[in-house]
């Protein structure tokens, strides 16, 4: 591809674009951003290779994300297009990556680190599988299909898993500034602990046996410490008379006694 071919491309979608070169194989690096947003495009129409700045491809109809660099020194945003999976999206990228809005059904080609925020929200996840391992931002993944926590990172600031369909908090990340559940998710950790500085909990529907009981919200403000001791205090028994898990409310008023006693 030459240079005359790239331009009378951009004049045709209405591509905003930096300096740019074309290397030997014809794949584009470009000094700046780059803009490829709100078109009917199903796939990109140019081969980038690395981008220093921002590269947006938003709001299309790309059903793959072929094409995109490998390398991204800004924010990475493919939200609003028809997208199943991430493969060949950015390897590295130096700021956020949103993917939201999509029909995800797997992230797998998404980086293994993100340095700022990562946004999977509304797609049709049925596991954060393949996904980053650590997010040093905020971690959206609300509004999906999960049933677990399977794959979800090691490390992140905030961890937003509302709206989806999440048992429990086994597989939880072990590192959360700010994590925010439904009052429908059991606070059962697995075999591991939870390092987290802020509990909230959104409202979905009425108490029932589903649901937290009213008296865990109401003693929101001591379940980090819960979760530090996650591994060692399960606060659920299994129901003799079926499968469902009862929380031991017993056992909560015990801890919740430790605690204003003095347990950190």
């Amino acid at each position: 591809m030459i240079k005359r071919q790239v331009y009378h491309i951009i004049k045709k979608y209405n591509i905003r674009i930096g300096l740019f070169s074309i290397d030997k194989s014809g794949f584009i690096n470009v000094t700046g951003d780059v803009y490829i947003t709100n078109t009917v495009l199903k796939k990109l129409p140019l081969r980038f290779k690395k981008v220093s700045g921002n590269f947006y491809c938003s709001s299309n109809m790309l059903v793959t994300l072929k094409g995109c660099p490998d390398f991204v020194g800004g924010i990475f945003n493919c939200y609003g297009n028809q997208l199943k999976s991430l493969e060949f999206g950015p390897i590295c990228v130096g700021a956020d990556y949103f993917c939201h809005e999509n029909k995800l059904e797997s992230l797998e080609g998404a980086p293994k680190i993100i340095n700022g925020n990562f946004n999977c929200f509304i797609n049709q996840l049925e596991t954060l599988e393949y996904g980053p391992e650590i997010v040093f931002g905020n971690y959206y993944a609300n509004n999906n299909l999960l049933r677990n926590l399977l794959g979800a990172p090691k490390q992140v600031k905030s961890f937003f898993i509302t709206s989806n369909f999440i048992k429990d908090l086994e597989n939880c990340p072990i590192k959360i500034d700010k994590l925010v559940i439904d009052n429908t998710v059991q606070l059962f950790l697995g075999m591991q602990n939870c390092n987290v500085n802020t509990v909230e909990i959104e409202m979905r529907k009425p108490e029932s046996k589903s649901t937290l009981p009213k008296i865990v919200i109401d003693q929101i403000k001591y379940l980090p410490i819960l979760f530090k001791y996650g591994k060692y205090m399960c606060m659920y028994q299994l129901d003799p008379n079926s499968d469902f898990k009862v929380f031991d409310m017993k056992l909560f008023n015990d801890f919740m006694l430790d605690i204003k006693e003095g347990l950190r």
